[in-house]
């Protein structure tokens, strides 16, 4: 269903499918992701048919979410990231103002000025 979207999408805006300059999942990264993944309680297939499928399935779809990035410049995330990030919406002004903080409560400083 997903790539059926990137296909319309990339229809509507004209954006011509492009071959991946690089691949976006080496050996190493795609071992580092079945690792999170095992980690997580997630139970895998193994083996050079499953890598050779997940190959297949992959070229079925990034030309198309390539040609996309390019057309609305916007950079393709990694598969898994380096280090563990704290999303923009968790750190803006907004949520010191409002009171909402992505901290636990027994962080947040007492304000005593009541």
């Amino acid at each position: 269903m997903c790539r059926h979207t990137v296909v319309d999408l990339a229809q509507v805006f004209y954006a011509t499918p492009r071959a991946m300059p690089i691949d976006r999942l080496p050996p190493s990264e795609l071992s580092r992701l079945r690792r999170s993944l095992l980690e997580s309680g997630y139970q895998l297939r193994d083996g050079p048919d499953v890598d050779e499928k997940l190959s297949q399935l992959r070229g079925m779809y990034e030309p198309y979410v390539n040609a996309l990035s390019l057309y609305l410049y916007v950079d393709l995330p990694p598969w898994i990231l380096a280090k563990e990030v704290t999303d923009n919406w968790k750190t803006s002004a907004w949520g010191r103002i409002s009171g909402f903080a992505a901290t636990p409560k027994e962080e947040v400083a007492v304000d005593d000025h009541h």
